[in-house]
């Protein structure tokens, strides 16, 4: 009975045994042994596993900590924290280990102003010296294109590479503040105590600005050897078994330091510009391990970051492809890295404009953040957020705004809350979700809610500028010029000048300090003021701001011409619109021809990019020709510019199908002018149902296209006295722009005039036609009414004066053969009362007077009208004589009318 009992106990014990593991580790101070040449530990720290499933311990004198897990078998993947009041861990991924491995887990802490501090003097070392580096490139790489261009035309494809070269190196520019503030992240968690002296004598002559001395430490040390004999110390392992603990323990820390150290040589590279460099860095460290996570993105970023965007796919793949293989328990795994590799892929597949893989990746990945974030709100909300907005970009780049809008909405719904209980880390982000949806909303037309989102926007942009001015400043500055094009669009020129203004402020001041990077801000900036002085027909301070920009342009030109030609051929088309409308044609035409010069040239190198420019570079030739009478240059450009819209439509209709549209508009206006009807027509009905198309999903963008094709057909129906199909289109027209004028007045009632003065031309026209007196009654008080709409509008233009008047006179007129006596006389006194000058109404209202039986009151309009005479001589004695013999002939007479009549012949 006792052995029975007994057999059970042992079999217990050996399983509690075998089921025990530990993990050792030691904590001390960041960077003490570099800092002081003696390493500090930290006494006293708290450790404890993250799931409770080990005794909480605490450090000794020396650091040292062990964990012991009951149950837990050897190689399981834990995560454990150390907390120590005033300090924080550096290295949090180290947190994550694996029980019962050798090597004690080194675990680095400091405290948290002192790593911030760190990190921000690494920040400015990597900025400064990228920066530096960058211009002598730039510098380098013009010299010798300015010497091949001197040479012969042997060098084209040299010329062609330098080019090319300097593009893409300009494209670095704006991504060295965030090159710097990843250098600074990567690097200031690392403890140089536990670093290899290479590494450690590297880094610290980076740290002291010498970057040409830390590479060349790093360039002695031959990786390519010793990345091969690590290969080989592998293959040895495999050969001798009594040596694979040592060995392999000696192998991986091997591997660990040259990987740290390749890391370091490849990220210098990359500081410096040196891409071929940087690849071979990258390539070694592939080569120690070709499925090591941290190698694999940092080369697919870095692929990214010099545009190689289809490689850096591919790597995108393979990640995402090695971390799904992960079982759920191996410490590699983990759902929020998987989410966030997908996200960055679909901005891949964007950036290629391959728009269907780019959503399927997008959603695929929002679908991963919204299951996670159901366990894991605070976690994942932020990531849902994000990529609704990566979706929201991509739905807006393919002109889908309501998919667009749900999306940043969606964004903001999750960020304003996380902002709101921590400001300082989501502000931002709210921010840049509100700037996203006014640049939707002005897309859209919906200038009220675009004007809502941006100034929410501006607010908290001042906010974070107040406390931290030198990181959000051009953020104040992108959403002040957001708000100068929207009130610009609105024909608020007073807020649209003062937004512009602000923003150039800010640009002019960094361009002081940084004119690399902001002086191309500042031109485009100048660039705006000008567009809109000139819709202000201020064209001397309209063409000072153009040529401040011109000037700006060349000069950056000059040095790198592959970045800021399509700049300076986009200034240039606006000089040209300025001398259009000011109808210095000799310098538009001049203007536009150096823009269609220098597209055309971009558009050989890139077709996808450019074309779509010299397009519409021809369209404005086109116009230019028009408003020239040279009917065969300006048929010519249009068409140039159809062929090209229609080619890019054929892979890309939702964008290029409107410019199809306003390509036949043009063609329409000009066939019109040549009195070519057909054609014309032909051409506007196309346009208008491309418009009728695209309208059923975005009626806010397309209706006032429609429209203005429209009243297009009106006009031309209206030429060819085609007056039912005329009246179909100038109506609809109107019904559309009256609706627009409620919601936005200001940006339409110049088209909105312009429809009711064509329909205005229309009922005139059709008055000739009608024979019966009331209809005309009706329809004159149409016109009436019409010019009376104009009136409440404030358009006080002297056609519109002079036609109110003439309205209301004709309509007296009508309304005397249709013996409305008393309706008459009223509508000739509201005549004479617009406008007096129009003596002839005055017989109208003397007809009427004298119809109701108010012999005396119409007798002494009669005297007075007896002594004039009108502009062709003729008396208005006899003009009225000639007015009561017509009444008189539709048996419309008075008892008084022979006295009137003998009265005017004597």
């Amino acid at each position: 009975m006792r052995k029975i009992i007994i057999f059970p106990f042992i079999i217990c014990c050996l399983k509690t045994i075998a089921q025990q593991s530990i993990l050792r580790g030691v904590v001390s101070i960041h960077n003490s042994e570099t800092r002081t040449g003696k390493r500090e530990f930290v006494f006293n720290a708290q450790v404890e596993d993250d799931l409770s499933k080990a005794q909480p311990t605490l450090t000794d004198v020396l650091g040292q900590f062990t964990l012991y897990y009951v149950g837990i078998s050897e190689k399981t993947p834990v995560s454990f924290l150390v907390k120590k009041p005033l300090l924080e861990v550096v290295n949090i991924s180290s947190l994550n280990a694996v029980t019962g491995q050798k090597d004690l887990v080194r675990i680095s802490m400091a405290p948290p102003d002192s790593i911030a501090e760190y990190r921000r003097r690494i920040y400015n070392i990597g900025k400064t010296e990228a920066e530096k580096r960058l211009e002598r490139k730039v510098a380098q790489k013009s010299d010798e294109l300015t010497k091949l261009r001197k040479s012969n035309s042997q060098n084209i494809n040299h010329i062609k590479q330098l080019k090319q070269e300097l593009l893409e190196l300009d494209d670095k520019r704006k991504t060295i503040e965030e090159q710097a503030q990843d250098f600074a992240s990567k690097y200031a968690l690392v403890n140089m105590d536990d670093s290899s002296p290479l590494f450690r004598d590297a880094f610290d002559l980076f740290q002291g600005g010498q970057l040409d001395s830390a590479l060349l430490i790093l360039n002695k040390g031959n990786f390519k050897n010793m990345v091969s004999q690590i290969l080989t110390e592998r293959e040895k392992l495999t050969q001798l078994n009594n040596e694979v603990n040592q060995r392999n323990s000696l192998q991986l820390q091997r591997t660990q330091d040259i990987s740290q150290t390749l890391r370091l040589k490849a990220d210098l590279h990359k500081t410096v510009f040196e891409f071929d460099s940087t690849s071979i860095c990258f390539e070694l460290l592939l080569k120690l391990d070709s499925s090591n996570l941290n190698s694999l993105l940092d080369y697919t970023r870095f692929l990214a970051w010099i545009n190689k965007h289809e490689q850096a796919i591919n790597f995108c793949i393979k990640i995402l492809d090695l971390k799904k293989k992960f079982p759920k328990s191996n410490p590699e795994f983990n759902d929020l890295d998987i989410a966030i590799t997908q996200n960055f892929l679909g901005f891949l597949y964007h950036k290629v404009n391959d728009f269907s893989k780019a959503e399927v990746t997008f959603l695929t990945t929002l679908e991963l953040n919204k299951q996670l974030a159901k366990t894991n709100t605070h976690t994942y909300d932020p990531q849902v957020a994000s990529t609704q907005i990566n979706l929201g970009n991509l739905f807006a780049d393919k002109k889908e705004f309501n998919r667009a809008e749900a999306a940043y909405l969606e964004a903001f719904k999750i960020f304003k809350p996380l902002a709101e209980a921590n400001p300082q880390a989501y502000r931002p982000y709210l921010a840049k979700t509100l700037n996203n949806l006014g640049a939707l909303y002005q897309d859209k037309n919906d200038f009220g809610p675009a004007e809502a989102a941006y100034l929410e926007a501006l607010a908290i942009r001042k906010r974070l500028y107040q406390n931290c001015p030198e990181i959000y400043e051009t953020d104040l500055a992108v959403t002040q010029n957001n708000l100068g094009t929207l009130y610009h669009k609105k024909n608020d020129f007073t807020r649209s000048i003062a937004s512009y203004l602000e923003a150039l402020e800010i640009y002019k001041r960094l361009s002081k300090t940084n004119p690399q990077t902001y002086e191309f801000f500042l031109a485009a900036t100048q660039t705006n003021l000008g567009t809109l002085y000139k819709d202000k027909n201020d064209f001397v301070r309209s063409e000072a701001a153009f040529l401040e920009s011109l000037e700006i342009c060349k000069r950056l030109t000059k040095y790198n011409p592959q970045s800021y030609e399509p700049f300076l051929a986009l200034t240039q088309n606006n000089l040209g619109n300025l001398y259009y409308k000011k109808n210095d044609f000799i310098k538009a035409k001049s203007s536009y021809l150096e823009s269609l010069e220098i597209r055309r040239r971009l558009s050989l190198i890139n077709p996808i990019i450019y074309e779509p420019d010299v397009a519409t570079a021809q369209s404005n030739l086109g116009n230019l020709y028009t408003s020239q009478k040279d009917f065969v240059k300006a048929e010519g450009s249009y068409l140039k510019s159809l062929e090209i819209r229609k080619r890019l439509a054929v892979s890309n209709p939702q964008i290029y199908e409107a410019d199809i549209a306003n390509t036949q508009i043009n063609l329409g206006n000009l066939y019109l002018t040549k009195k070519n009807f057909i054609r014309s027509e032909a051409a506007y009905i196309e346009a208008l149902s491309i418009f009728k198309q695209l309208a059923k999903t975005n009626q806010s963008i397309y209706k006032p296209l429609i429209a203005v094709t429209q009243k297009n057909l009106g006009s031309l129906y209206l030429e060819i006295k085609k007056y039912d199909l005329a009246k179909k289109m100038l109506e609809g027209s109107l019904t559309i722009y009256d609706t627009l004028m409620n919601n936005y007045p200001e940006t339409y009632i110049t088209l909105w005039s312009q429809s009711l003065q064509n329909l205005i031309r229309l009922y005139f026209a059709a008055l000739d036609t009608m024979v019966v007196d009331s209809a005309k009654v009706h329809l004159q008080y149409t016109i009436v009414t019409l010019f009376n709409k104009l009136h409440l509008a404030g358009i006080k233009e002297n056609w519109v004066i002079v036609g109110s008047a003439t309205s209301n006179g004709n309509l007296s007129w009508y309304q005397l053969f249709a013996r409305q006596f008393k309706e008459a006389e009223q509508s000739a006194c509201k005549g004479l009362l617009i406008d007096s000058k129009q003596v002839w109404i005055k017989a109208n209202l003397a007809h009427s007077l004298l119809l109701q039986g108010k012999y005396e009151e119409a007798l002494e309009i009669y005297k007075q009208l007896k002594q004039l005479k009108k502009a062709d001589g003729q008396t208005y004695a006899s003009k009225c004589l000639e007015d009561l013999a017509k009444l008189e002939n539709e048996k419309i007479t008075h008892s008084d009318l022979k006295i009137i009549r003998e009265f005017l012949k004597n």
